[in-house]
């Protein structure tokens, strides 16, 4: 629903100009993120890699479809490679230089944050709500990858129609990155702590995926030269036709044509392979409709040459997939895989700064800080929290000391265990404990 909609804004925005459409699709790139994350809120994940990694398929899938398909669909044929002022190669022209500044744009204007901050901050009606103007912008590490795998799709896409967008594409790289690395140190508030699922994803499915696109999709592209849908015959042209003549292209514009006797009929012959009924895969030159024959010699080489290359890179990534999605789950079952990384030291887990302990806490939108939902009395390194609010203890955080008498209750408890080491105790809240030397 959401991609037809998105689709249908497309075309009308190239109907006006490939500028707008350019502009349209950057607009529906920054909108589809959001969305994305509205959609993953009703999912269940154990862990937040596993989040992110879902926000990562769909924004990945959803800005795959809208910056590279649709354009492509919603442009005629005939414009593909056209002089016309809408064709398809000035629209993935646009959309490489809108794509290219709107990162950075947004990153140096960063318009939220200089609202909260300069408006919403100064007006906040006390200290701590006036903190939370200040954190800086949550940002999310699936869609920071979708950006990249967007550039590298979309560039393997139309890389036979367009090769300078390789250039493009690095140009748009290095912008990327530099704009992420300001942001990550000027607007960015720190994110949480997460696995490589994500990596993952990106280098074992989708980086396979966009090769196979640059196979698959650059046959038929080689395979729709000259993209006009008209083939050459032998017949000559009648008398009545020699001379100059007006004609109005598709574009509503005047053309002067101008016949001479030794010009010869054409005829419509489709050069679409994709639209072949039924339809030609690979794209190879023996699937030419008999009687309609277009390509030329060296045409059919490079042609052919692609169709068997798209062939074997599906071939290559169909394995991959295999692999990782059948064989690994089928090894699981039935295989120790478990493999330990690293050598046992004398560095107690306390002493690494780094690394947090697991304490129960929940993040509760309005507040800075977590709020800690466990009893902490039994913690010696309050390092291992994770988080510090200057000038103010832990227990102004925690939710547990809310619940009338619950100093008291904690206290005796703390008293029957000194005591006796088998003392019992009604535990009322969670516990966090920490054994060290």
């Amino acid at each position: 629903m959401n991609r037809t909609l998105a689709g249908c804004l497309v075309y009308l925005a190239r109907k006006l100009a490939t500028a707008w459409q350019a502009v349209t699709i950057a607009a529906i790139n920054i909108v589809t993120p959001l969305v994305c994350k509205i959609l993953t809120k009703y999912e269940s994940h154990a862990r937040d890699g596993d989040l992110q990694a879902s926000i990562y398929i769909k924004t990945t899938v959803f800005r795959w479809v809208i910056t590279a398909l649709a354009p492509a669909i919603v442009t005629p044929f005939a414009d593909t490679a056209s002089n016309a002022d809408k064709s398809l190669l000035d629209g993935v022209r646009a959309i490489f230089i809108a794509e290219i500044w709107r990162v950075p744009l947004l990153a140096i204007l960063d318009i939220i944050g200089n609202f909260r901050r300069h408006f919403l901050g100064p007006r906040a009606p006390d200290q701590r709500r006036m903190n939370l103007h200040f954190q800086g912008a949550h940002y999310n590490l699936g869609e920071r990858y979708t950006e990249m795998t967007k550039i590298l799709f979309y560039t393997f896409f139309y890389a036979v129609l367009f090769p300078t967008g390789f250039f493009y594409a690095f140009a748009g790289l290095v912008v990327l990155y530099w704009s992420d690395k300001f942001s990550l140190l000027r607007h960015w508030k720190q994110g949480p702590a997460i696995g490589d699922q994500i990596s993952e994803l990106s280098r074992s499915y989708f980086f396979g995926l966009a090769l196979l696109a640059y196979g698959i999709f650059g046959s038929y592209h080689w395979a729709g030269f000259p993209f006009d849908n008209s083939c050459v015959t032998t017949e000559v042209i009648s008398e009545e036709y020699i001379g100059t003549h007006n004609a109005i292209t598709a574009g509503d514009e005047e053309v002067k044509i101008t016949l001479s006797a030794d010009n010869v009929n054409m005829k419509f012959c489709s050069q679409d392979m994709m639209r072949f009924s039924p339809i030609a895969f690979p794209a190879l030159s023996r699937y030419q409709k008999e009687g309609e024959e277009y390509m030329t010699l060296e045409q059919e080489r490079i042609v052919n040459l692609y169709g068997w290359l798209s062939i074997a890179i599906l071939a290559v990534v169909a394995v991959i997939f295999l692999r990782r999605l059948v064989f690994n789950g089928l090894r699981n079952l039935f295989c120790h895989t478990y493999k330990p990384r690293g050598e046992a030291t004398d560095i107690g887990f306390s002493e690494v700064r780094e690394i947090f302990g697991y304490i129960p806490s929940i993040q509760v939108r309005g507040f800075q800080y977590p709020l800690l939902t466990c009893d902490l009395s039994g913690l010696k390194h309050t390092g291992l929290i994770g988080w510090k609010d200057p000038g103010v203890p832990y227990s102004e955080h925690n939710i547990i000391y809310d619940l009338p008498k619950a100093d008291e209750t904690l206290v005796t408890c703390e008293e029957e265990k000194s005591e006796s080491a088998e003392g019992d105790c009604t535990k009322l809240f969670s516990i966090v404990k920490e054994w060290a030397d």
